[in-house]
């Protein structure tokens, strides 16, 4: 069983990481080593969950807490990939490298997927489509929907059409069509 070696390594992290303060006469308290917040700790009158919360989720200091590793993506475990080999030949070995999961990356893709193959904005809607990617990254908890997608694709517009402008700047121009 998974639980306990859970809970034991998350008590570990708490009790090394919180100082008891000793006083008699009062509510047992614990100041967190990484930030100083102050909490009450007895464990008979208010329990110990508090310190294990902000550890665990709220500790802005301790670089393993969720607040943490969710702004910063660098710290974040990372999978191992191939890197895809352009060319294609069968001779060619594709790199293996270490990825990490990127929301903003992914929202990218997606808008970039759905103006390459021409697809509606519904597409991202359905439900074949939300199973897809839950299969395949579960950590993408709420994949974008139709108008999300729609101002990721009306970004990549803008962006294209700026860049295309400084390309194009000081330079002439003739455009000629046939009937």
């Amino acid at each position: 069983m998974e639980r306990p070696a859970i809970r034991e390594a998350i008590q570990s992290a708490v009790s090394h990481s919180m100082d008891d303060s000793g006083v008699t006469g009062q509510k047992r308290k614990a100041i967190c080593n990484y930030c100083g917040q102050i909490y009450t700790c007895d464990p008979n009158a208010s329990g110990t969950s508090s310190m294990k919360t902000h550890i665990k989720l709220l500790c802005r200091q301790y670089e393993f807490s969720q607040f943490n590793l969710k702004n910063n993506p660098a710290k974040r475990q990372k999978t191992l990939a191939f890197e895809p080999v352009n060319g294609g030949g069968t001779s060619m070995v594709p790199k293996l490298t270490a990825a990490s999961f990127s929301v903003e990356a992914s929202r990218k893709a997606l808008a970039e997927m759905i103006i390459l193959d021409e697809f509606p904005f519904r597409f991202v809607e359905g439900q074949g489509f939300k199973r897809f990617i839950y299969v395949m990254q579960p950590k993408w908890e709420n994949p974008p929907g139709r108008l999300m997608v729609a101002k990721d694709c009306m970004k990549i517009y803008q962006d294209g059409k700026k860049s295309l402008k400084r390309a194009l700047k000081d330079q002439r121009i003739c455009l000629t069509t046939d009937t």
